[in-house]
């Protein structure tokens, strides 16, 4: 089975990816190290890792795409997280891969703005790709502001389709939850 977790930046993927290999021993690929490596390796591709993460889905998406058949092909239990899974190519993974894959958003469309921008401070030391680390506070709120936005596109999305979405409030608390409703 292949499971991908994606949704909004900073909705806590990683913490549940990390919690899959633990506690199911799952093994994971962020897409953030495909668009990277891509991004550093042949610049000619014009992947620009600082886009609209919907614009470099839409560059990623090939790759992902052979990735998943390949591993379906082999049979394989693996997870891909991160953010690079467009609401049309998540609909076209689980139509060509029907029942060999399952798919989960996870977003904040309702969080309070500086609730957020609080959580992401608390837990700094723990975040690996802290890319907003120079951001002051004010470019805090407006980054928040604008992913609650995403956060509702996403949501709105899942229910045209085949994608679960899960609104995240507290990731510590909802963790298992999460993850049984993505590997159940």
């Amino acid at each position: 089975m292949i499971y991908i977790l994606s949704g909004v930046a900073k909705s806590g993927k990683s913490y549940i990816a990390e919690k899959l290999l633990k506690e199911y021993s799952i093994s994971s690929f962020s897409t953030d190290y495909l668009m990277m490596s891509l991004a550093r390796a042949n610049p000619e591709l014009g992947i620009d890792p600082d886009a609209d993460d919907a614009e470099v889905a839409d560059q990623l998406e090939p790759y992902l795409y052979e990735m998943i058949h390949s591993m379906v092909e082999n049979n394989k239990t693996y997870l891909f997280e991160g953010v690079h899974f467009n609401p049309n190519f998540a609909k076209k993974l689980n139509q060509d891969f029907k029942g060999k894959l399952k798919f989960l958003y996870l977003g904040y469309a309702d969080v309070e703005v500086e609730e957020k921008v609080a959580e992401l401070a608390k837990y700094e030391g723990s975040i690996e790709n802290r890319w907003y680390k120079h951001y002051s506070h004010q470019q805090m709120i407006e980054l928040i502001q604008y992913l609650k936005l995403v956060s509702n596109y996403l949501r709105d999305e899942s229910l045209n389709g085949d994608i679960n979405y899960i609104e995240v409030e507290d990731i510590e608390k909802q963790a298992d939850f999460i993850i049984h409703q993505l590997i159940d």
